[in-house]
């Protein structure tokens, strides 16, 4: 089968430390139909994900639609990426 073996390049993203599971999302990336391609990343803490778009246009208009679907859960982007990284912070 034609192809390579070497892994994507967004893997290396994700630190390794306390990684649980790192998948491919072929599509609607944590469930969302913004994120329409990605990778995520399983921690004892929680999930990372990364989505690479095409262009930069795209990756705001995409991070645009993200913070809309998180504002009308009541959640508020920049606050939990804050708390998160604070609990991420303290484990290490």
């Amino acid at each position: 089968m034609p192809g390579t073996a070497a892994l994507p390049a967004a893997l290396a993203w994700f630190p390794a430390e306390r990684r649980q599971k790192l998948r491919l999302a072929p599509q609607s990336v944590l469930g969302m139909h913004a994120l329409k391609r990605g990778y995520a990343a399983q921690y004892g803490y929680g999930k990372a994900f990364v989505v690479v778009e095409a262009t930069p246009q795209s990756a705001a208009a995409v991070m645009e639609q993200l913070r809309n679907a998180l504002s009308q859960d009541g959640m508020d982007p920049v606050s939990l990426s804050q708390a998160l990284a604070a609990i991420v912070a303290g484990m290490a």
